[in-house]
């Protein structure tokens, strides 16, 4: 069997070991499912462009078998407006998502550059370890990821390039918003305000705004987290790939005492 985060069974979606998160060997990242969400929303219109993705993560998201369902909420071949739950076998949601669609015109308005000052690249850095749990699998062992400015993890504003290093859903062929999604749950470890054994970060939320679909099979995020000061704050990251500027994400944050490496 080929090594995927998900295995499609039918309309049931199974979650290997690399799905699993930091925070315990019986939940999942929140990446994982927030790709598996936008991969599906995106194929359901695939001559369109994603526009806006974003998940709720209601509470710690089991890693257990589940369907995904999808809703139309507001159909147009111009724009539309989707849904999509992740569902327990049992009819629990773990996580629910929604989407902005838009056709795709290039006789419209010309492209515009923003202004943006472009990372460096990714042999310029270094590797990062993301390895969680060892030889029992996680999410951090699905992902290449390279820093190029900043401590990525280490406390303060970083940058990074990442990859998934298998698929996301056995057998399909890489779908790039979800596989920018999959990894937009990162930018709060990233640019965590301290090193995540001294400062727990948790976000309730992921949310992506693309500008056009990524290209190739790295995707550059330069994060920085800002705290209120009252316990809650904010990741915010401009994404890129080789060819230059791709879009935004951000994070609603929960900051607490630490949680892991204690």
């Amino acid at each position: 069997m080929t090594e995927a985060l998900y295995q499609r069974e039918g309309d049931i979606f199974v979650p290997s070991g690399y799905v699993r998160g930091p925070w315990s060997h019986d939940h999942c990242h929140g990446g994982p499912p927030f790709g598996l969400l936008t991969t599906l929303i995106s194929q359901a219109h695939p001559n369109m462009g994603l526009s806006r993705t974003t998940m709720d993560i209601p509470g710690p998201i089991p890693l257990v078998p589940c369907r995904v369902e999808l809703e139309t909420i507001r159909p147009g071949k111009k724009i539309c407006h989707l849904a999509a739950k992740l569902v327990g076998l049992d009819g629990a949601v773990h996580a629910r998502a929604t989407a902005w669609l838009m056709r795709i015109n290039r006789d419209v308005v010309e492209q515009t550059n923003p202004d943006r000052r472009l990372p460096p690249p990714r042999d310029s850095g270094t590797p990062i370890d993301l390895n969680f749990w060892g030889k029992d699998g996680d999410f951090g062992q699905a992902v290449e990821m390279w820093g190029v400015e900043g401590t990525p993890f280490g406390g303060g504003e970083a940058t990074v390039w990442a990859r998934l290093t298998m698929p996301l859903i056995a057998g399909d062929e890489p779908n790039p918003y979800g596989v920018a999604a999959a990894l937009a749950d990162f930018p709060n470890g990233i640019s965590a305000l301290k090193p995540l054994k001294d400062l727990a970060c948790v976000n309730t939320d992921v949310t992506v705004y693309f500008g056009r679909a990524p290209v190739g099979e790295w995707v550059c995020f330069r994060s920085q987290t800002n705290s209120s000061g009252l316990g809650l704050g904010m990741s915010d990251s401009v994404l890129y790939d080789v060819c230059g500027f791709v879009g935004t994400a951000n994070q609603s944050i929960f900051f607490d005492s630490p949680i892991i490496g204690n």
